[in-house]
């Protein structure tokens, strides 16, 4: 195929791509490329893609899949952040005038070895 063949296919691709990214769903090539790998492209690479018959578009259904996987990725890992972020403050007095009004009420444990 020459190369002015190959762009007129990829303009008539892009003419049929109305957003400006696109979900495409990877196809199995020679050079390894694995089959059903969704990824979000622009839509200028989507069309070379689809063109040089690496990758399709998804379907509604696929794209509504990947965006709630993404969306449920990120919500996760907003979740860790916060977790981590949040730091537990105390007072060092406070904790350890705790730790003794706790060990002056609680009996002596008796070690079995030691008492024997």
């Amino acid at each position: 195929m020459n190369l002015r063949d190959f762009y007129n296919k990829v303009r008539a691709v892009l003419n049929t791509i109305d957003v400006p990214f696109v979900v495409l769903v990877s196809k199995t090539t020679t050079d390894g490329g694995k089959e059903g790998v969704m990824t979000l492209v622009k839509r200028e690479t989507a069309a070379r893609l689809i063109v040089e018959d690496r990758a399709r578009l998804a379907s509604a259904e696929e794209s509504g899949v990947y965006f709630a996987d993404e969306s449920a990725k990120r919500q996760a890992s907003e979740a860790e952040r916060r977790f981590h972020a949040t730091k537990l403050a105390f007072r060092s007095g406070e904790v350890v005038e705790q730790f003794c009004e706790l060990q002056e009420t609680l009996e002596p444990v008796k070690n079995s070895k030691r008492d024997s």
